[in-house]
C-alpha cells in the first residue's frame, strides 16, 4: 500500500458521548510486520477517550480510508 513512507494519518473516531464522528490527525509508525502504532503524551485528548469507548476506528492514509479496531498497548508483550 505504500503507507510506510507516510508520516501522518487521519482517524476518525465515534464520541463517545455525542455518537458523532470526529477525525485527528496524527503521527504514526509501521513495525517490520506492517502494523500501525500511534501514542500521545496525553491521554486525556478526545481522540484517545473515544477509542477508548469505542475501538472501531476509520484511518485514513494519503487518500485510502479502511475501517480498524484500535487498542492500547499496556506493556511490551502487547506488542
Amino acid at each position: 500500500m505504500g503507507y510506510e513512507k507516510q508520516q501522518t494519518l487521519r482517524i476518525t473516531t465515534t464520541g463517545r458521548m455525542s455518537g458523532r464522528k470526529h477525525q485527528t490527525t496524527i503521527w504514526f509508525v509501521v513495525d517490520v510486520n506492517g502494523r500501525l502504532f500511534v501514542s500521545t503524551r496525553d491521554a486525556s485528548r478526545d481522540w484517545v477517550r473515544n477509542v477508548l469507548k469505542d475501538a472501531s476506528v476509520e484511518v485514513t492514509i494519503a487518500d485510502v480510508t479502511r475501517k480498524m479496531k484500535a487498542f492500547p498497548l499496556t506493556s511490551d508483550e502487547d506488542k
